[in-house]
């Protein structure tokens, strides 16, 4: 029996089916692996795993995993097109939501955090710059998620829909500019390797409105460039962070000991080249993929 349009409306929204209502396991397979951090999260804060203060672990926590789903959301459409996977772009949505249900969680723990003292709560806010920040961030990202619906995407045309949705870009600065600045009072060698991929996917996506394309020899050199970028700024954070009393190029330096083989600028190089090299062999065990037309075509290129 052939389904109504509501019917396929409503299977469409479920997260483990494609809109014409199928199961779809890449969709489940997301589905499961954006709710399971916060699922973690929960259980050890209602069963009192979360240490001595468990609010601050959560403040934590909770905007960790928003800003690893922001770089995610950003990586989805540079990921399909050099990976020549079109069906990635049926999670985007998905991980866009979860980074701003992870982050709007962040956002609300602090008040219980803070007392429920909203005097305080807003001076604070308004004082610190890097709660400024962060908040501008999280209230930034509250249009995209009302609009992330298909209904939306109609009713603002895809012209507008996509303008709109380019300020996911802004979002991912003003969250890694808040998450660096809080860098400052503890090291987080995983906040470098975040820093250095937005750069990376920040340079692509103004690389590729550029050229229209991004061959190879340029994913390779982007990758090198990114790195460079997170290895200078791994160095001056530490120079930064001991007042002077030590030396920017010894940090920089370090890259190149045995011991630095595991600094943030070479994950970064390696998570680059990584994409690229399995882009690379895509292109040539499937090179009808690059004959039957562009990625890009329609609504979903972001």
């Amino acid at each position: 029996m052939a389904l109504t349009a509501a019917e396929l409306r409503r299977r469409s929204l479920a997260p483990f089916t494609d809109k014409a209502g199928t199961f779809a396991p890449l969709k489940a397979a997301v589905f499961v692996l954006v709710v399971a951090p916060g699922v973690w999260i929960a259980w050890r804060y209602f069963t009192g795993n979360l240490g001595g203060f468990p609010l601050k672990v959560l403040l934590n926590e909770t905007g960790l995993w928003g800003l690893r789903f922001i770089i995610v959301t950003l990586a989805i459409t540079p990921l399909r097109r050099v990976l020549q996977w079109p069906k990635l772009i049926t999670v985007r949505r998905m991980i866009g939501i979860a980074a701003f249900t992870y982050s709007a969680v962040h956002l609300w723990v602090y008040v219980p955090y803070m007392a429920y003292d909203w005097g305080r709560i807003g001076s604070e806010v308004v004082l610190r710059f890097y709660l400024l920040v962060g908040t501008i961030a999280v209230l930034a990202m509250l249009p995209l998620a009302v609009t992330s619906t298909d209904a939306m995407v109609k009713r603002l045309g895809g012209a507008r829909w996509r303008r709109l949705h380019q300020f996911v870009y802004a979002v991912g600065v003003l969250a890694m500019l808040h998450f660096y600045l809080l860098l400052i009072k503890t090291y987080d060698p995983e906040g470098h390797v975040l820093a250095g991929s937005l750069v990376l996917l920040l340079l692509y996506r103004v690389l590729y409105a550029w050229r229209g394309t991004m061959p190879t020899p340029w994913l390779i050199g982007l990758s090198i460039f990114a790195a460079a970028a997170t290895m200078i700024g791994h160095a001056a954070f530490f120079a930064i962070n001991s007042n002077g009393r030590l030396s920017a190029w010894a940090f920089l330096s370090s890259n190149f000991t045995l011991d630095g083989w595991m600094n943030p600028g070479w994950i970064v190089l390696a998570l680059g080249l990584g994409v690229t090299l399995a882009g690379w062999i895509r292109q040539r065990v499937s090179p009808k993929e690059r004959r039957r037309g562009r990625l890009d075509a329609g609504a979903a290129a972001g």
